[in-house]
């Protein structure tokens, strides 16, 4: 009886988005951050790092980190991280032409971190007329 109750939450678990899914994509051209396109494939709560948002990966690269951050007072902003390295470059209202932002709660909890979707426009200015923008839209991240 205990296996096949193992067996039903496993199967449903897997059915019903323990797994994140991102579209979209994210440009650099020049400035700090350089020129690169990143896709990314998976995205995470931003409960694992004590922020509200969600963080973006591309699968084997974990260079190509982008993350949409809701800061109490300053309100949204977007981190890109610099391919190859640890940098992270910060974004917010003040270089972004663009900063749209909708990350909320679903219902769905999986180790005590709550499962957040939704969308992230941005288009921002760099240091030296570079740019970065993206476009993403994900869901199931945990």
């Amino acid at each position: 009886m205990m296996r096949t109750f193992a067996l039903v939450f496993s199967l449903a678990a897997l059915a019903f988005g323990c797994t994140s899914k991102v579209t979209g994509s994210v440009t650099s051209k020049g400035g700090p951050l350089g020129t690169f396109t990143v896709v990314p494939t998976k995205c995470e709560s931003g409960q694992h790092w004590s922020f509200f948002g969600a963080a973006f990966f591309a699968d084997g690269d974990t260079g190509s980190k982008v993350e949409a951050v809701q800061d109490p007072l300053r309100g949204w902003f977007v981190k890109v991280g610099k391919p190859g390295t640890k940098k992270m470059e910060i974004f917010g209202d003040d270089a972004c032409n663009v900063l749209d932002v909708d990350v909320h709660n679903t219902n769905t909890t999986i180790n005590d971190v709550r499962v957040v979707e939704g969308t992230l426009k941005f288009d921002c200015k760099q240091p030296d007329d570079g740019r970065v923008k993206g476009e993403l839209t994900f869901s199931g991240c945990d």
